[in-house]
């Protein structure tokens, strides 16, 4: 490859027959070392000589050219490795710039200068001339890496561009429409305002097209097959690059390449960076979307156990809370049969005490009191104290409030105080009333129990109605029934009520109020307020050393 596009170079070389302003072997060779690595220097070498040995050189002049192109060729691919991204380099615009100033303009002054210095030492080429030729050559070698090096390194890699039958069709338009533009370009159109604008401009929006609708490859390509139409036609002598002579009219054709390519080159990396920022992002996004989504189902899961646990705890407290009304039902069916026991027990021993009075003598009759009477009375005496102390062992310590609190306790006694007794109560609390103190709970549940036992003693209704209130750091407690009106004294000195007497006590003595009222002599009122103390912290103990 080397040799055959050496060969076709050279048929360009105007100035001398070494020099050429064309010279795709430069690009060939960068581009083998890239790919390959140093050891492909054997065949730059002969591919060179041969190259310059066939033309119109000596063999030690070719092998100073030779030697000159190949270490071109050497130096320009560590270059590209070291500082440019190696054969990566076209995926980003500042390694294009890298490369075509390290590989295209710096790295060819070495062929330049060593190929030119080897004419002139040989005999083959004036020194006066030195400049003129290497200008030539230098240029040719730049546009040949600068070119023809990104072509061969771009269309060996592999580009993620997604093509379809648009994307195609969009493709043959492209490559069509610069085929065109470069065939206008370099032909002569006859139409004097085609000359007098610089209508040739007019193919970089072409190229912009082949940099941003498509890869890299795309527009490489795109400039490559412009370059060869334009070199074709000033080698036909026509097109606006024409000069005084057809070396100065392919030194600017090839200026113009030059700029154009990298130009190209640095807009199609741009876009690749663009896409490959965009590509990052989207899987960043989706591995951010993956662990939202992971993290979401391990919180629902959270959640779902959570639930689990909640609904298993309420499980439990709902069998600890029907255990302890289970329990309660049988300590207050054993208080009922003790207190049944001791009532007969009681009414035996005064049956068998009367038993003995018959056969007393008449004295014991006639005594005043009568003895017999005086027995009856302690007997209804020991009735109510044994009542008396079964209602006040249960009202000392309220059942259920330890384990399940005030409103349970109350829906039970309620529910078991309605089965007993056939009263319809209604019992209007809100759920509020949860984490008050121990002593407030007993004062409530006690005022409530001694009110409905009152209610199924002395009023004589069938229904009554509960209501308990929380506000202004009080609570409010109220008993009603539609019974008969409570008695005067009753109401004020509260004889036949000592359950209440107490509970009044109690209330005042927590700082609240106590009232009992009847309207007209139509139904009850027990109404009672107590204070809620307020939760205090207590002070911090110091930490034991």
């Amino acid at each position: 490859m080397y040799f055959l596009a050496g060969r076709l170079g050279l048929k360009l070389a105007f100035v001398h027959a070494s020099a050429t302003p064309v010279w795709p072997p430069t690009g060939i060779a960068l581009a083998a070392f890239l790919l390959f690595g140093s050891r492909v220097w054997p065949a730059i070498l002969a591919g060179a000589f041969l190259v310059n040995v066939t033309t119109a050189g000596s063999v030690a002049s070719s092998l100073g050219i030779a030697f000159g192109n190949m270490l071109e060729g050497v130096v320009g691919a560590y270059l590209v490795r070291r500082f440019a991204g190696g054969r990566n380099a076209f995926t980003r615009a500042s390694n294009v710039f890298r490369f075509s100033v390290l590989a295209g303009f710096l790295a060819t002054t070495l062929s330049a200068t060593i190929g030119v210095a080897s004419l002139a030492a040989a005999g083959q080429a004036d020194w006066h001339a030195f400049w003129k030729i290497w200008q030539t050559w230098w240029l040719g070698d730049a546009s040949g890496a600068i070119l023809v090096a990104p072509l061969i390194l771009i269309w060996s890699a592999t580009w993620d561009l997604e093509w379809n039958r648009n994307r195609l069709l969009e493709a043959c338009l492209l490559m069509a429409s610069v085929l065109i533009a470069g065939l206008l370009v370099c032909t002569d159109v006859p139409a004097p305002w085609w000359n007098r604008h610089p209508y040739p401009f007019f193919t970089v929006p072409l190229l912009v097209w082949a940099a941003f609708r498509f890869s890299p490859r795309e527009a490489v390509s795109a400039i490559s097959i412009l370059s060869g139409v334009m070199i074709l036609g000033t080698v036909h002598g026509s097109g606006i690059f024409i000069q005084s002579s057809m070396n100065e009219s392919l030194l600017l054709l090839q200026a113009v390449v030059i700029v154009a390519t990298i130009t190209t080159l640095m807009m199609a990396a741009l876009v690749v960076e663009h896409r490959r920022t965009e590509s990052d992002l989207r899987q960043a996004q989706g591995g951010l979307e993956r662990k939202v989504e992971r993290k979401t189902e391990e919180l629902r899961q959270a959640l779902d156990a959570l639930k689990k646990d909640i609904i298993a705890r309420e499980r439990a407290e709902e069998s600890l809370r029907n255990l302890s009304i289970k329990l309660m039902r049988v300590q207050d069916e054993e208080r009922r049969k003790i207190s049944r026991e001791l009532h007969e027990r009681i009414g035996q021993d005064i049956a068998a005490l009367l038993f003995v009075l018959d056969g007393l003598p008449p004295r014991f009759e006639t005594s005043d009191p009568p003895l017999a009477k005086l027995l009856s009375d302690t007997a209804d005496s020991l009735r109510l104290c044994v009542d008396e102390i079964c209602k006040v062992s249960s009202l000392l310590h309220p059942p259920m409030l330890d384990e399940a609190g005030l409103l349970p306790a109350l829906r039970w006694y309620v529910d078991d105080f309605t089965r007993r007794s056939g009263i319809e109560v209604r019992l209007d609390a809100p759920a509020e009333l949860i984490g008050l103190p121990t002593g407030v709970e007993t004062v409530l549940f006690r005022i409530v129990q001694e009110s409905l036992t009152n209610v199924h003693v002395h009023s004589g209704s069938r229904t009554a109605r509960i209501k308990i209130a929380r506000e202004d750091g009080q609570v409010f407690v109220e008993v009603a029934d539609a019974g008969r009106g409570a008695s005067f004294d009753l109401l004020h000195g509260l004889r036949g009520g000592a359950g209440l007497t107490g509970l009044r006590e109690r209330a005042r003595e927590l700082g609240g109020q106590f009232e009992m009222r009847s309207a007209g002599g139509q139904g009850t009122t027990v109404r009672a307020s107590v204070p809620i103390p307020p939760i205090t912290s207590e002070p911090e103990q110091p930490a034991a050393s």
